[in-house]
């Protein structure tokens, strides 16, 4: 779950090609006009210094690749404010950049199908009361969840490395619960988790143990199932 973004992009030829390039384009040009006025306009300087510091964390993170964008774009923009034509050269040629590069995640978004359909949104609703705590397989889509299911509270929310550092052993419990459950899981998710209900999507071959394992435990009860999700409500 805390997965590849943590490799680093230089070792991604075809990542750094995507996702650095243009950044660190930027981001030299920025540094070198920055560098030349640094004595009558030293701002530039200074957020070129702090995008230099983010391209090295990205360079050894590919984690860091959508703070670096930013970072990258601010010293440039500063540096050359009395180059006007400087702004739209760059956006047309970002732009035949992105364009040759980088179109596959918009693309992906705009076959993006929508997650939790309103007739499936209302079911799941109607079937966990607000306030209610959901025991849910992974964290990508707890957005999604937080959308379709308000006032109810999530195991995982925002990032698995804040819950990795606050608790590393419930995180190591949550972890090897989904994937390769030991025993029956439903009393793990009620007592460890203080969760009612489960909520996973079925399509992910990872979580196939623990669903399979949920099916045959006694303590848990099938509510809701479409072809993405399968909701389970853990008994007493």
């Amino acid at each position: 779950e805390l997965g590849t973004e943590f490799t680093p992009l230089w070792s991604d030829p075809p990542g750094l090609l995507r996702f650095g390039l243009g950044p660190l384009v930027l981001l030299g040009v920025g540094a070198a006009l920055a560098w030349r006025r640094r004595v009558w306009a030293p701002q530039p300087l200074a957020f070129a210094l702090a995008g230099l510091a983010w391209a090295v964390m990205t360079l050894l993170s590919a984690r860091f690749v959508e703070y670096l964008a930013p970072f990258a774009v601010i010293p440039l923009a500063l540096a050359a404010a009395p180059k006007r034509w400087l702004g739209p050269v760059t956006l047309a040629a970002l732009a035949a950049y992105t364009a040759a590069v980088g179109r596959e995640p918009i693309e992906v978004l705009a076959r993006r199908a929508e997650d939790f359909p309103p007739p499936f949104a209302a079911q799941l609703a109607a079937a966990v009361p607000e306030g209610d705590q959901v025991f849910t397989c992974g964290w990508v889509t707890t957005g999604e969840m937080m959308l379709a299911l308000p006032n109810r509270k999530f195991v995982v929310a925002l990032d698995p490395v804040l819950f990795a550092r606050w608790d590393p052993a419930l995180y190591r419990t949550w972890f090897e619960l989904v994937h390769a459950p030991l025993e029956p899981p439903a009393k793990t998710v009620r007592d460890t988790f203080s969760a009612r209900w489960v909520l996973c999507e079925s399509r992910l071959p990872a979580y196939q143990p623990f669903l399979k394992a949920l099916v045959l435990d006694p303590r848990a009860r099938l509510v809701l199932a479409n072809e993405l999700w399968v909701l389970f409500e853990v008994l007493p």
